[in-house]
């Protein structure tokens, strides 16, 4: 399903302590906090751990990376630019090597200078079994990756990582062409040795970017104020217009809806994160012109899809019959409808360039699926499993509808689906362990861009 985003920002009054902005096309100005309601807290800001949108995001924030994509509109959004490097990065004849310099003037909060062995050392800790969940390109790409245990374990460090002044030269087992796309992700980011608390960085994180800790309180409050020794004149990227994020956490959908219609005190600058408009409030705020001029609408670059576990389900036959099996409308129908995206015909969501417009199973003739095609492949396969668990991640209403409209579907094809909904705070990192049932897992909800 590629979905839509239908969810409420800050009006254009302000309040005297936020900044002013908004649908109503007043001028941004720099000061103020932004306060951000949220159901559930980040599952990590650690940038060795974070690997969902949300917290990629927010890590450019503190932990800017060597390149970063743009901050614009439509797929310009999908180009980079230089972050915390001086360019876009160089490569050898057959991009085995890559080379980026580190820009001048950037400090930690204690205004310490920001260096290439703070780098270095990043994506080293990012190897470390104590720091599960992030994305693992740098275990692939790296010489001695694939068996290298971290810097805690190897203090000697990964050869393959070079600093030389304040360049830093990453070595490739293979030619990698878009390797500086790579070094977007946090886990490329720097991390200084003496403030490493290791598993406890989640929290603890020290700041080299705009913005720095003032107050977190786990599954509350995140407070984020300046960072004094941040740059402003030489950041291309961010306009950091707020002085403060105020981030609250464990508020109800409803709630979150609600005080933004409101739209009284400082919800006058607060908008959400990772929450839609719920289901059954959208079509009056759509209705309402002053309300749906304070919308944000259209399609998110992601793609929600639900991933069959290869390993689980390793006859072609059996993963056919549960593509045919899936009814995409009432799936959709659980989120809100056609005002909340459309039926996915790929992985590849439409917004971006590698997209390809094609429809191996039929969906876009036969959304609600097919299920006397799903049992006839059921019949062609004796091994595939007629009764199966749905992994999948809780966060609104709509989630536990989207669970039943998957059980109901595959139940008209004789598969029985048992849904297993797991809190969004630990969703990724109980998908994704391995050592705790990773590979008996049949169907998991997943996200992809």
């Amino acid at each position: 399903m590629a979905l839509s985003l239908v969810t409420l920002v800050a009006s254009a009054c302000g309040t005297p302590d936020t900044p002013s902005g908004g649908g109503g096309g007043t001028a941004v100005k720099r000061g103020g906090t932004v306060y951000v309601l949220m159901q559930q807290d980040f599952e990590h800001l650690d940038p060795a751990r974070s690997y969902v949108g949300q917290q990629l995001s927010l890590n450019r924030l503190f932990a800017p990376t060597l390149t970063a994509f743009k901050a614009a509109a439509g797929q310009t959004g999908t180009e980079i630019q230089a972050d915390s490097a001086t360019d876009i990065g160089k490569h050898n004849a057959d991009s085995t090597e890559w080379t980026f310099t580190v820009r001048d003037g950037l400090k930690w909060q204690d205004g310490k200078a920001v260096t290439c062995a703070d780098f270095k050392y990043g994506v080293e800790r990012s190897f470390s079994s104590l720091l599960p969940d992030g994305p693992e390109y740098q275990k692939q790409y790296l010489v001695g990756g694939k068996d290298y245990p971290g810097i805690y374990q190897a203090p000697q460090g990964l050869p393959s990582v070079i600093c030389n002044g304040n360049t830093i030269t990453y070595k490739l087992s293979s030619p990698v062409t878009d390797f500086n796309n790579t070094v977007t992700l946090p886990i490329f980011s720097a991390v200084r040795k003496d403030k490493d608390t290791k598993a406890q960085y989640d929290t603890t994180f020290f700041s080299y970017g705009p913005y720095q800790i003032q107050k977190y309180t786990r599954d509350q409050q995140l407070i984020l104020v300046r960072n004094k020794y941040w740059d402003q004149s030489k950041d291309t990227l961010r306009q950091n217009y707020p002085d403060k994020w105020q981030f609250t956490f464990g508020l109800d959908e409803s709630v979150v809806t609600d005080r933004l219609k409101q739209d009284r005190g400082n919800d006058q600058a607060a908008v959400t994160s990772g929450l839609f408009v719920s289901a059954s409030e959208a079509p009056g705020i759509l209705a309402d012109p002053n309300e749906k001029a304070r919308t944000v609408t259209g399609l998110t670059p992601y793609t929600y899809y639900i991933a069959i576990n290869t390993k689980k389900v390793p006859d072609l036959k059996c993963r056919q019959a549960y593509e045919y099996a899936i009814d995409k409308t009432t799936y959709l129908t659980a989120f809100g409808g056609p005002n909340y995206g459309e039926p996915a015909t790929s992985i590849i969501n439409p917004l971006l360039k590698a997209h390809k417009d094609f429809d191996l199973y039929g969906t876009k003739t036969s959304p609600t699926g097919d299920p006397a095609k799903a049992k006839a492949l059921l019949a062609q396969s004796p091994t595939c499993s007629r009764n199966i668990k749905f992994d999948y991640r809780t966060n609104n209403s709509g989630d536990d509808k989207a669970a039943a409209a998957v059980k109901a579907a595959f139940a008209r094809a004789g598969i029985n689906v048992t849904p297993n909904p797991i809190k969004r705070s630990e969703y990724y990192a109980t998908i994704g362990n391995r050592q705790a049932g990773c590979a008996e897992r049949d169907l998991v909800w997943l996200v992809g861009g």
